[in-house]
């Protein structure tokens, strides 16, 4: 499947390539690899036996992740955003004599700036994540076969699902 040899990779625009694919967040491995006219197995082996393809990779995640890390901090801590919205105002034209010759409404741009608060989920699972000895509640289910590891990184907690979470408890 390598029709390409990973020469044409190596070069500065192959490179340059490889970096501007991997920040494209709707690409992932195996799109990337297909663009190259690879295998995910050939991409991934590639990027462990060439450092510069690692390299241009991850500069290019690096941005993604950046973009994304931004969001979710916004989202933990609330912002402030400029949204522009609709406003009917009324019109009145006037003669020289001052007098009212037409009166009308329309709906001009308004630019507003508007709150957005934090999102308690965003913050619960940031806090989980972070901190999981202070806010991972005792009963904590650990998924099937990883009840002897302690670290395994994923936390299934009882009760919580998809829904929007209105209060959140503190758990020394």
């Amino acid at each position: 499947m390598a029709k390409n040899g990973v020469k044409k990779w190596l070069k500065k625009e192959g490179l340059r390539q490889i970096t501007q694919w991997a920040r494209d967040d709707s690409l992932n491995i195996s799109d990337i690899a297909e663009k190259m006219e690879i295998s995910s197995a050939t991409f991934r082996r590639w990027r462990n036996d060439y450092p510069e393809i690692a390299q241009a990779f991850d500069e290019g995640r690096r941005v993604v992740d950046e973009k994304v890390e931004n969001s979710f901090i916004k989202m933990c801590t609330g912002y402030h955003e400029k949204v522009l919205k609709k406003q009917k105002v009324k019109r009145k034209e006037y003669d020289d004599r001052g007098k009212v010759t037409a009166e009308y409404e329309e709906f001009v741009d308004v630019e507003e700036e508007e709150y957005i608060p934090p999102s308690v989920a965003a913050q619960k699972f940031y806090l989980l994540n972070r901190m999981p000895d202070r806010y991972i509640p005792e009963n904590a289910v650990l998924p099937p076969g990883n009840e002897d590891e302690e670290e395994s990184g994923v936390v299934m907690l009882p009760g919580v699902g998809n829904e929007d979470v209105q209060e959140a408890e503190i758990i020394d």
